[in-house]
């Protein structure tokens, strides 16, 4: 088993899976999966971000075995995500449905995690696409 392996072990038996129900929940084979703990083939990258964000793991952890396992970041950036959707509805009189708020929050979130450096302009964009 390598390093990553027994990271990817680590995480998915904290989050309280055995291989398969993971590898469903993540949406790979379970061969693919098991190979992955075991270090038969390389992790693909997309699968190591969602498992990051999915289960608010370190990045650094998950693939170098470096710093905590747990992200603070993936907490302060969905802190962030919904006050700048909060500050900009209340600033521009706006008050959309709980659920359309939930979709702006997201998409806040992900432009975050993209690393896109944005303020009022792209908001309102976000706005305009989600409303």
């Amino acid at each position: 088993m390598s390093d990553i392996g027994k990271r990817l072990a680590v995480v998915r038996e904290s989050a309280g899976f055995s291989q398969i129900p993971f590898a469903q929940k993540l949406g790979v084979s379970q061969s693919s999966y098991k190979n992955y703990e075991r270090g038969a083939s390389p992790v693909p990258v997309s699968l190591i971000a969602r498992i990051c964000e999915d289960y608010e793991v370190s990045p650094a952890w998950l693939v170098l075995g470096e710093g905590a396992i747990k992200s603070e970041l993936n907490g302060e950036l969905v802190e962030g995500a919904v006050l700048a959707v909060e500050k900009f509805a209340e600033a521009h009189d706006l008050d959309p449905p709980l659920e359309r708020k939930a979709k702006l929050i997201r998409f806040v979130y992900e432009e975050v995690i993209s690393g896109r450096d944005f303020g009022d302009k792209e908001l309102k964009r976000i706005f305009n696409t989600v409303m």
